[in-house]
């Protein structure tokens, strides 16, 4: 394979994982909403939680954001907005060294052939924080959230979901049906950062298969 055509790989590999980076920041961690099934016989909810400790939820025609201590006590509340701080603060790390990545990856091939093992090291490190941040906001989230009044905006719902019934990162409540009335699961900024540390991951296995004769 030529040498352009394998930088033109590796250079994809590491943009695509700083565009997920980018996304995994801004986008939704947590969400939360009622069933198709559910939403036959009543207008549907969701809500959506971010690193920025705010939940949006939508109803219909109504929707509002909130902080999270306009859900709960500012103490109830507290658990959970450190482990967005803290899951914000990996990411945001993580993004940094993808910067790096990509910067050291071009520097590779136009300058100097050296800031190749430099490259690894960075490509490697996104890919361990990445997959630290979601597997600790996974883990952590369902205990976290436990003592939320309400995990839907009370302005949104007549009866209110208290954090208590969130068994997991994800799950549902069901109907006498036996159908699914609310279900919840990772929102896109979860899944973002977790195909970053993919792509972070496939970019250090690359770089150190295709370029092992110049370490």
């Amino acid at each position: 394979m030529e040498e352009e055509t394998k930088f033109k790989i590796v250079l994809t590999f590491a943009l695509v994982a700083l565009i997920f980076a980018a996304i995994s920041i801004v986008t939704p961690w947590w969400v939360i909403g009622t069933t198709p099934e559910y939403e036959l016989n009543t207008t549907g909810t969701h809500a959506s939680y971010s690193l920025f400790q705010q939940v949006s939820a939508t109803s219909g025609n109504l929707s509002v954001t909130v902080s999270f201590t306009n859900m709960t006590s500012e103490e109830n509340a507290k658990p959970l907005a450190e482990l967005c701080s803290l899951t914000s603060t990996l990411t945001t790390i993580g993004l940094v060294f993808n910067v790096l990545t990509v910067i050291l990856i071009y520097l590779m091939f136009t300058r100097n052939e050296r800031m190749l093992k430099f490259a690894k090291i960075t490509a490697v490190i996104s890919a361990l924080i990445f997959l630290a941040a979601t597997i600790y906001f996974q883990s952590e989230f369902a205990t976290r959230i436990s003592n939320f009044d309400s995990v839907i905006p009370t302005a949104m719902l007549e009866t209110p979901i208290q954090g208590s019934k969130i068994s997991g990162f994800w799950g549902g409540i069901e109907m006498s049906s036996g159908l699914f009335e609310w279900t919840w699961s990772a929102g896109f900024g979860w899944y973002s950062a977790f195909t970053a540390f993919v792509f972070s991951a496939m970019l250090y296995i690359l770089v150190n298969s295709f370029f092992k004769k110049k370490e």
